[in-house]
């Protein structure tokens, strides 16, 4: 059965458009759940970013399993069928496999060699397994990708110098405005806890809030921040320097009103810095006179200086995607064929031990249940020994001649 990924990024589409195609983790699930519940897949993971909404599945077969996935999303997010279609990138087996490894190694990234990427890739995968959507294969290459975007970093300089997009925005909100002594920060997920934790760690006394208060808290405990309820973060826009939208809400936060009311009781209005996805603060705010808004754009502008030097490394990070890309295929395409008569060995060797138990079942009947479970587990660890080395050197050979020893093997256990 064949991989297959289907993806639609901020990068491709533009801001305005994705925000219809953004997933926040409840999303996220609720989509993983109804494409799990396809009959042409078999297990499947999505993976949801601030700038990527992307399916990886493995299908019983690539065109009908693709269109039904474009389907669900299409319903999902009520977005129409040919739309989906038109703004969707999708990719095949190895492809799917080489996107995979190249996102993990961050060179599909607005921000080249970003160290982030792998803990929202990580966090769709554990969202997945936990639920029994990611077994087998997707569970094989996605812990592989991992160890590729290790291996890249460590072996590259694609992530020398910032490469987060948290701590790209406090810099440039720095930049902008000089001096920070407060913030606030709304919204404590992967992203808004990273921005919380990097202004405390510059010094900056930090308010937090979350739709779940009990989530600022927690913060709080843990990090020198300074909690802040969900109905009261606007009164405190008008005590900072700075303020930090990373929230999933579909509505933006920051509207016309809220704006409006920063000037009553204060000089100078906050730096407001839109990271949220969909966008946080409303159009209309922006063309405010007075009030400084950035978002993820500026960001990725601020940093495209510094990203031109990484992006000299994206070649030796391809050679290395590919390299783990042909042997991961080739591993996988032969535990494949092989799976079947390992599966076939084990059961004929437990069929083996079943029987000579129940044979020997009298002369055993003196033993105590402690004594009888020991025969067993001697039996049992003595196939275990017995099929260990040529399971392993069956696993370990090429796919032409693993087939070949698939032929033997069957022909003298006299397996099916």
């Amino acid at each position: 059965m064949p991989f297959v990924a289907v993806g639609v990024t901020q990068d491709e589409i533009g801001s305005d458009a994705f925000d219809n195609f953004a997933l926040d983790d409840d999303a996220a699930s609720e989509l993983g759940k109804r494409i799990s519940a396809l009959e042409s897949v078999d297990e499947v993971v999505v993976v949801n970013t601030c700038a990527r909404s992307e399916v990886f599945a493995v299908v019983e077969q690539f065109h009908s399993g693709v269109e039904q996935i474009i389907e669900a999303i299409s319903e999902s997010l009520n977005i129409p069928k040919e739309v989906v279609t038109d703004v969707s990138r999708v990719y095949y087996d190895q492809g799917s496999i080489r996107h995979l490894f190249s996102l993990t190694s961050g060179i599909e990234s607005k921000i080249v060699g970003e160290s982030e990427i792998i803990g929202q890739v990580r966090r769709g995968f554990f969202r997945a397994k936990e639920k029994y959507q990611a077994k087998g294969r997707l569970e094989r290459v996605f812990q592989k990708s991992f160890e590729v975007g290790k291996r890249v970093r460590s072996e590259t300089t694609i992530s020398q110098g910032t490469t987060s997009s948290a701590y790209a925005a406090i810099d440039l909100a720095l930049t902008r405005i000089g001096s920070v002594e407060s913030a606030l920060v709304i919204g404590l997920g992967e992203l808004g806890s990273k921005v919380a934790c990097g202004l405390i760690d510059k010094g900056i006394t930090t308010y937090v809030s979350n739709r779940d208060d009990s989530k600022a808290k927690s913060f709080v405990a843990k990090e020198d921040g300074l909690a802040v309820s969900f109905g009261e973060w606007q009164a405190i826009l008008s005590k900072v320097d700075c303020a930090f939208f990373v929230t999933s809400s579909p509505d933006p936060l920051m509207n016309g009103a809220v704006a409006a009311s920063l000037s009553v009781g204060r000089g100078q209005s906050p730096l407001i810095v839109d990271l949220g996805v969909p966008r946080n603060v409303g159009s209309e705010v922006k063309s405010l006179e007075g009030l400084l808004v950035i978002d993820m754009d500026d960001v990725y502008a601020y940093l495209d200086d510094e990203m031109e030097k990484r992006r000299g490394q994206v070649y030796f990070a391809r050679v290395i995607i590919d390299e783990e890309v042909s042997k991961f295929y080739n591993n996988d395409a032969v535990n494949e064929v092989v799976k079947p008569t390992v599966s076939a060995l084990y059961k004929m060797a437990e069929e083996i031990k079943v029987a000579e138990l129940e044979r020997f079942r009298s002369k055993l009947a003196a033993l105590d249940d402690d004594e009888a479970k020991l025969v067993e587990q001697v039996l049992s660890g003595a196939v275990a020994k017995m099929l260990h080395a040529p399971v392993t050197k069956l696993k370990a050979a090429s796919k032409d001649r693993s087939e070949r020893l698939i032929d033997a093997i069957t022909y003298l256990f006299d397996i099916d």
